[in-house]
């Protein structure tokens, strides 16, 4: 038994040698070389399937270090550069300080971030495009990965699998935030890893439940929804009626608990400071959450819950699912609780779109899409990715390179 494991095993790692050749010569190509192989094949080679979310994230992360520095991407790299000029410990105590006044992130609030900051530096030193590239590569790594996993835990053909991440990782918006909201975005990526691990797996994420909060403190909103233990109970379920009540309650009233709870965490500074922007107006105005914003939060939060209740009743018996989208859900109403104060819609509304990729996921598996079918949504959002790069707001300076570039190129240019 055990030599035909080790057969299997030197059969897989021979044939991933020339898709692994053909990303190196071209990352573009050998992405969708390795789609196109699991689509299309009955038996995908576990290595093949298990390396796409990985090789897709770098990828993405060679694309991002394209970027020219705009918006907050600039602020983003004066931090970075700031860590080699100062120790360890002074890093994390300045982080974000801005002329010699203390800024948001100041004082360890968000400490995680600065850490990634300076180890990351250790290794990049003054390459800001290395930085871009392997942060967006962490970033993308988690965000794959969690749909693989997600996939796997309901055992879902790896063709849907793969499908659903390059719909992850080349959807213009998904991706236009990881180069402006790195700390969001990066504490969002852990965010969906921590669901499906704790939820699906039933493994406990501690460490990277703290790391998330304090990577970006929004996403603290989370941590009471993970724990809540009747989440992982139908919304029909009539014993938890009255639970979620009382939840509805709290999230149309968190400004008025927040002011309450905040002289109880007066000397606890992560704590302090979360419940000190949850109980204040809006401070930077980003204007009303868009129509089509909260047209796609509504959907994003409805549709699972239909094929859920009515077209797949079976999987109101996955315990973990049903927890999985009731997070989405009461992410959803908060939004639309708190729609008078609009910085904290559109940022809890980024948060949505790390949902969708596994709602679509479980509605390309449930209508069984075939392969040709997957196969042009495949190669639609990866050409579309491709037009938005040169027609989007932002600028990358990779052009037709993404065509020809190797791997090789994006470490060097």
């Amino acid at each position: 038994m055990n030599i035909l494991k080790y057969k299997k095993i030197q059969l897989e790692s021979l044939f991933s040698i020339p898709l692994l050749i053909c990303f190196i010569i071209n990352p573009l190509f050998g992405v969708l070389l390795f789609g196109i192989y699991i689509i299309g094949s009955d038996r995908s080679l576990n290595l093949i399937v298990k390396l796409s979310p990985y090789l897709i994230a770098l990828f993405i992360g060679c694309v991002n270090a394209t970027k020219v520095p705009e918006n907050d991407l600039v602020w983003y790299l004066s931090e970075y550069l700031r860590a080699g000029n100062m120790s360890f410990s002074e890093y994390i105590a300045s982080f974000g300080t801005f002329n010699n006044t203390v800024g948001i992130l100041a004082s360890g609030k968000e400490a995680a971030f600065a850490v990634f900051n300076y180890i990351s530096y250790q290794f990049f030193g003054d390459n800001t495009k290395l930085y871009v590239l392997f942060y967006s590569f962490v970033a993308y790594s988690f965000l794959n990965v969690s749909i693989y996993k997600f996939g796997k835990a309901l055992k879902i053909p790896n063709k849907y699998i793969i499908t659903s991440i390059f719909i992850m990782a080349f959807t213009p918006y998904i991706f236009t935030m990881s180069a402006i909201l790195l700390r969001q975005f990066l504490a969002a990526a852990i965010l969906m890893y921590v669901l499906v691990n704790r939820l699906l797996y039933e493994k406990k994420s501690y460490v990277l439940l703290i790391v998330m909060f304090m990577v970006h403190s929004s996403a603290f909103l989370f941590v009471p929804f993970i724990f809540v233990p009747f989440f992982n109970k139908s919304l029909l379920h009539k014993n938890t009626f009255l639970y979620y009540l009382i939840i509805l309650i709290v999230l149309f009233n968190i400004q008025n608990i927040a002011k309450v709870l905040l002289p109880i965490f007066e000397n606890i500074s992560t704590i302090k400071y979360i419940l000190t922007r949850a109980s204040e107006d809006t401070t930077f105005d980003l204007g009303q959450l868009s129509l089509a914003k909260r047209i796609t939060s509504i959907l994003t939060a409805v549709l699972p819950l239909i094929l859920i209740y009515i077209l797949k009743p079976r999987l109101k018996k996955e315990t973990g699912i049903i927890h999985f989208f009731n997070v989405l859900l009461m992410l959803v109403i908060f939004i639309f609780a708190n729609l008078h104060q609009s910085e904290l819609s559109n940022r809890f509304n980024f948060y949505v779109w790390q949902f969708f990729p596994f709602v679509f996921l479980l509605y390309i598996w449930y209508f069984k899409l075939n392969r040709l079918i997957l196969l042009l949504l495949m190669i639609f959002i990866v050409l579309f990715f491709i037009y938005y790069l040169s027609a989007g707001m932002w600028t990358y300076t990779v052009g037709f390179g993404v065509y020809y570039y190797s791997l090789i190129h994006y470490f060097i240019i």
